[in-house]
């Protein structure tokens, strides 16, 4: 059993690249990595480093279970031998397949072993028009058809009396195209971790079909829901881009009609830090009957209604990923660390708790982005001080904007200029069902920096509901406030749709007391003005 070619040429140099410079050869690092011994020649950061490169190609690869069983936060020794021990299964179930296969074909070949009568086969000589297989074809041409015609008669779920305007056959494959699914991760949902590509097809105006395979080695996980099929339309060369709306687009996945809703544009705004929207088909695909049956294919049909539409809709598998692992990527990203950090872990480093074992790096870390914010506050106060404000200590509120509760890990924009934070949790769950990812009070886009100075004073002081920035010399302190700083509560809509909500349009136009202005997803509350006031008088 060879361990070196479990591992492509690709993914050893990938491994191997995770840390640079590199003090060892890469044949070198091969050896050490067979063995078990990276613990004896790289420290605990870049043993992680090397942790999470193999972790992720083994998600590549489909085996989800070996992925989850590979950790990071384990002893150095721990890792080594778990990477090893990762290579040595993949191996095993390498030389298994192999040997599965090469029984197959003996027994193949054991059937024909008796000589055979011969016969004399006519000579054909192939025409100009014959296509070689397995050769995959892209008609262009229009076939017209009845405007009452159904995409299947023995189905009763596709009859519609959506008039039927034209069909073309986009593409047909048994293979997956391939392509590097890195080229649409940066404009993904964090929320999503792409896997594999299964191909691309043209939405246009009439009917646009595409058939696809669903590889063999994800169909388990498929089944159990643990992976995603997943469709979202894009436009050259990767960038984000909105569906029809829902009156000018049918969907039929494998002959049935779907029904169920999904997110399709986003808010109408300037600047929109978009990502995919994706419309999830698990559900609809049917599962290999047989397990040695090959060419099991699934049917795509759309029928596009707006003759101004034009997009290219992509077919992936991903794996869904849950809050806790996406806010420790942000975390650990927005805080700059090299070394993979947790909001647990820092809450009780930020409470004085100095036992942990990372204490020194964590130190070092946070202090770094003390430095950080504390310039932030700086530029702040000097842009009020510019804009001929008065120099009173500015007041924050202790509540997220979002979710109305104390917040946890306390974030805002680096496009921000305002001091008021919002919980990343809800931030990123907000996200995750609108698909963009702007600043909910100002509405720049969003890359998150952790006020580790506000979130220092909420660990240790819980009470507060309003804080006040003090400057004491050359450094930024939060204090307790008894008054507001007249704040404004956001209310988050998700639920609302952009391009058929208007059967929803009367019920939040006007209340008794307060007026709703809505923006996008974002609804603003403000006191209505009363009669008889100098701002509203009564005509007489």
């Amino acid at each position: 059993m060879s361990l070196e070619n479990t591992f492509s040429e690709a993914e050893w140099n990938r491994v191997y690249d995770r840390v640079l410079p590199n003090s060892a050869t890469q044949e070198e690092f091969k050896t050490y990595f067979i063995e078990g011994t990276l613990h004896e020649h790289y420290s605990s950061v870049e043993l992680k480093k090397f942790c999470a490169e193999v972790k992720e190609i083994v998600r590549e690869r489909g085996e989800l279970r070996e992925a989850n069983n590979l950790q990071t936060s384990r002893r150095k020794e721990d890792m080594s031998k778990a990477m090893r021990e990762v290579l040595v299964r993949l191996a095993a179930e390498r030389d298994k397949t192999v040997e599965a296969a090469s029984t197959t074909t003996d027994v193949q070949e054991s059937r024909h072993s008796l000589p055979l009568p011969r016969r004399t086969v006519p000579t054909v000589t192939p025409s100009a028009d014959v296509i070689p297989f397995p050769t995959v074809t892209h008609v262009n041409s229009k076939i017209h058809l009845s405007t009452d015609q159904a995409p299947n008669s023995d189905s009763k779920e596709s009859s519609s009396s959506v008039p039927r305007l034209s069909l073309r056959p986009i593409a047909s494959s048994s293979q997956d195209t391939g392509e590097d699914c890195s080229v649409f991760r940066p404009n993904c949902s964090p929320f999503l971790n792409l896997m594999r590509v299964l191909g691309r097809f043209q939405m246009r105006f009439g009917s646009n079909t595409f058939r696809f395979e669903v590889p063999v080695q994800y169909e388990e996980a498929i089944a159990s829901r643990r992976l995603r099929a997943l469709i979202f339309p894009v436009r050259h060369p990767n960038i984000p881009s909105s569906w029809p709306t829902a009156k000018d687009v049918i969907v039929y996945v494998n002959n049935t009609v779907y029904r169920e809703p999904w997110k399709r544009t986003w808010p109408a705004r300037e600047k929109v830090a978009r990502s995919f929207l994706p419309l999830d088909i698990t559900a609809y695909l049917r599962r290999r009957g047989n397990a040695s049956r090959q060419g099991e294919f699934q049917n795509l049909l759309l029928d596009v209604l707006n003759k101004d539409y034009f997009s290219v809709g992509v077919v992936v598998i991903a794996e869904p990923l849950g809050l806790e692992e996406v806010a420790e990527k942000f975390f650990t990203k927005a805080l700059a660390s090299p070394v993979h950090l947790t909001p647990r872990v820092v809450e009780e480093h930020l409470g004085e708790d100095q036992t942990l074992p990372e204490g020194e790096a964590m130190t070092e870390v946070l202090s770094r982005n003390d430095s950080r914010i504390g310039h932030f506050y700086r530029k702040v106060m000097e842009q009020e001080l510019e804009d001929g404000l008065e120099a009173d200590d500015p007041i924050v509120t202790t509540k997220c904007p979002i979710s109305q509760a104390t917040m946890q890990v306390p974030v805002r924009g680096t496009n921000c200029g305002h001091l008021q934070c919002f919980d990343m949790s809800a931030f990123l769950l907000g996200g995750s069902r609108s698909y963009y990812w702007n600043c909910p009070l100002c509405d720049e886009p969003v890359d998150l920096m952790v006020d580790t100075i506000l979130w220092r004073y909420l660990v240790r002081e819980r009470n507060a509901t309003y804080l006040r920035l003090h400057k004491e010399g050359s450094a930024y302190t939060w204090q307790s406030s008894r008054r507001g700083g007249g704040m404004t509560d956001l209310q988050v809509d998700d639920s609302f749709d952009e391009e058929a909500g208007e059967e929803d349009e009367g019920k939040n136009s006007l209340t008794t007391e307060t007026e709703v202005v809505r923006g996008g997803d974002l609804h603003l509350k403000r006191p209505r003005e009363e009669e008889g006031s100098a701002d509203c008088p009564i005509e007489l």
